[in-house]
């Protein structure tokens, strides 16, 4: 089995996808910025009801660097769909589970309003597991099921040197994408591979990759 053409396959879209390992600096969330090709708000997404805080937090540090108007959207909300595919640039922050927000991603709808916002233009810009939750499978206690926007991809975010992946190991068709906490990888609509900081990210291949 050989590596496809196009590595990583992200969903198709006239956004950006930007996968970073930690929360973004300034200078990644300015180039994320930068992307930005139409008009709308800068929208950050609260998981929960209870996470809008940390959510306004967030807003106020990507806001004051990307320099854009600015909403939180609670996952589920009424009006929520609308308001993110009006947004210009999309942040998923940081999360505690990347397997619950994947599912919640499932169950309420939102990945297809967030798909669709890709489509049509938006920067969509993750962080830390929400990141890893959109990849293929995480990596947890037992595997569990990501979003698919990085097919056959385990994404390990906060990666260091060392780090194992036993997702690779039980599905040898998968790859490790490991992203440090000062890294980005950005993803562009017509193929484009960028990466942002430093280290780079690491890529483990499973078993099959080899073959």
């Amino acid at each position: 089995m050989t590596p496809p053409q196009s590595f990583f396959m992200r969903p198709q879209g006239g956004g950006w996808l930007i996968l970073c390992g930690g929360p973004a600096d300034d200078a990644i969330a300015a180039r994320a910025a930068a992307l930005v090709q139409q008009a709308g708000q800068l929208v950050v997404l609260a998981p929960f009801a209870e996470a809008r805080e940390a959510a306004e937090a967030r807003l106020a540090e990507c806001g004051a660097v990307c320099g854009l108007p600015g909403e939180i959207v609670i996952l589920g909300s009424p009006g929520g769909d609308e308001r993110l595919g009006e947004a210009a640039m999309i942040v998923i922050p940081d999360t505690s589970s990347a397997a619950e927000l994947a599912k919640t991603f499932e169950e309420s709808g939102v990945g297809e309003s967030l798909l669709m916002a890709l489509e049509d233009g938006a920067v969509v810009l993750s962080e830390g597991r929400s990141s890893e939750a959109l990849g293929e499978v995480i990596e947890a206690e037992d595997l569990a099921a990501g979003c698919g926007w990085l097919r056959q991809a385990v994404i390990q975010s906060h990666h260091a040197p060392g780090m194992a992946c036993l997702a690779i190991l039980k599905r040898p068709t998968l790859y490790r994408l490991g992203l440090g906490e000062h890294v980005a990888l950005a993803l562009g609509p017509q193929g484009q591979v960028e990466v942002w900081g430093e280290p780079a990210p690491t890529v483990t291949l499973g078993v099959a990759w080899t073959r």
